[in-house]
């Protein structure tokens, strides 16, 4: 049981977190749609996109190779660390000699704002770093803090530079920047984190370099794939159909992605579990259990999201971005395969067979490119949204076959397929808006429920019996 109540204790801490900073960034969503135009929502949501594409790229993705490694080997931790803070220092550098490359016209005026940019690259790369090193060492509650500051003063400061200064663009960087800047400020002052830190170099870094780099330089393709899959949608729709067109999709997956939102807060503390109890027996009995939690809460909240989407639409969005309400559901089935494609990826990555996860990953990049090339010419944004959907469900099924050829662990396939049904049906009747739209979509709610209310039946009834017991 000490597995599960870390677990739970973990994704408690990184709910606090997570909630913080996703929470502000939603209820700012309502800010940045009324004072910002499309288009200019649309470059900032470009910025977003091309870190996001820049972070694996040019950081080699060494943090992942960080917190494998200086969980797993003590001995040589503060030498991990160092080397992965000097690789990721190196990253600033190779952003700065990129930043000729935002001018394309495909970044929608990105170019604009290089040095704004680069320091908001260097902030949220420093930041993510001293977050791995916050896990490595156990510090885990100064995450939410940490976390909670920043949000806070993120949201002070766009209201500040949006609302009050009227500075637009700009005001979103200098948000980002200063709430990025408090962030890694309460890393080093009270976490102490450079003092683990030994920025000289001797000989064992090299071969130490090089094992952290076999390991994370498969994951670097993975993400880039993952980004292709994910992100080249919004250069696609930029060059096809404009940067406003961009910035409507952008603000049509805010509310989707709560979805993600709540999957990555369990999926920092699921990842820690996996690593920590990869080589103990009974992992195969863990991963099946939290597997049944997992996918009955992803579908439940999509359901509830899918019907709730027009009406949180309606507050969030304001003027012009309202319309673009009728693509969350199909984005809201894309964002859920993508959560499970995530979950069952902790399996390829504990196992050190990172290759896997390039494969798959790379297979669902070229699909969407494919289908969001093919059908943006005829349905527009729907054809970006549809790409996204049908590649991450082919993902999702070549995961499930890699993930069993690697742990043996019983799925629930009868429960998981009737999940995948309900809640495609709902999305399809939620977007075309039919007369009996929302009687189906309840119908399909309550399906989705009593098939959750199933699969964790018996984990509710074990617990009321132990209380029972202890009574």
């Amino acid at each position: 049981m000490h597995k599960y109540k870390e677990l739970l204790l973990n994704t408690g801490l990184f709910a606090i977190s997570s909630v913080s900073a996703k929470l502000i960034g939603f209820v700012l969503v309502p800010l940045y749609t009324f004072y910002l135009s499309t288009g200019e929502y649309g470059i900032t949501d470009m910025s977003i996109t091309v870190i996001t594409l820049l972070t694996p790229l040019c950081t080699c993705s060494i943090t992942d190779a960080v917190l494998r490694y200086a969980l797993d080997d003590k001995e040589y931790r503060t030498k991990y660390m160092s080397i992965g803070m000097w690789v990721t220092l190196f990253s600033l550098v190779i952003v700065g000699l990129l930043l000729p490359l935002l001018d394309l016209p495909f970044m929608g005026g990105l170019g604009h704002y290089k040095a704004l940019f680069w320091l908001n690259f260097a902030v949220s790369v420093l930041q993510i770093y001293f977050g791995t090193i916050a896990r490595i060492l156990n510090r885990i509650k100064l995450i939410p803090v940490v976390s909670c500051s920043s949000a806070l003063c993120n949201g002070i400061c766009a209201y500040i530079f949006i609302a009050v200064c009227n500075l637009g663009i700009p005001g979103y960087f200098y948000s980002m920047i200063i709430s990025g800047m408090v962030a890694i400020g309460i890393y080093v002052a009270r976490g102490h984190f450079l003092s683990y830190l030994d920025m000289r170099i001797d000989s064992d870094d090299k071969a130490l370099l090089k094992r952290m780099v076999c390991f994370s330089l498969p994951l670097v393709p993975n993400a880039l794939f993952w980004w292709i899959g994910t992100s080249l949608n919004r250069f696609l729709i930029t060059s096809m159909l404009g940067i406003a067109a961009s910035g409507l999709f952008a603000a049509a997956g805010k509310i989707p992605n709560l979805i993600t939102m709540v999957y990555q807060i369990f999926q920092q503390a699921w990842n820690l579990s996996v690593f920590q109890e990869f080589r103990n027996s009974g992992l195969a009995r863990f991963y099946e259990n939290i597997f049944k939690f997992v996918i009955a809460g992803m579908s439940l909240a999509a359901s509830v999201l899918i019907i709730a989407s027009k009406p949180i639409a309606s507050i969030v969005l304001q003027k012009e971005f309202f319309s673009s309400w009728t693509l969350m559901s199909i984005l809201v089935i894309a964002v859920y395969c993508n959560s499970l494609n995530s979950f069952l990826g902790t399996i390829s990555t504990a196992a050190m067979k990172t290759k896997n996860l390039f494969v798959t990953t790379c297979i669902g990049a070229v699909l969407n490119v494919i289908i969001t090339w093919t059908l943006i010419p005829v349905c527009g944004l729907v054809g970006a949204c549809l790409g996204m959907a049908l590649s991450n469900f082919v993902t999702l099924c070549m995961r499930f076959y890699i993930s069993l050829r690697i742990m043996k662990f019983n799925v629930p396939w009868a429960e998981t397929v009737a999940l995948f049904v309900a809640l495609a049906v709902q999305a399809f009747v939620s977007f075309r808006s039919m007369p009996c739209s929302m009687a189906v979509q309840i119908i399909c709610l309550v399906l989705v429920s009593g098939i959750a209310v199933k699969l964790l039946f018996p984990f509710i009834a074990r617990i009321a019996n132990r209380n029972g017991a202890a009574k």
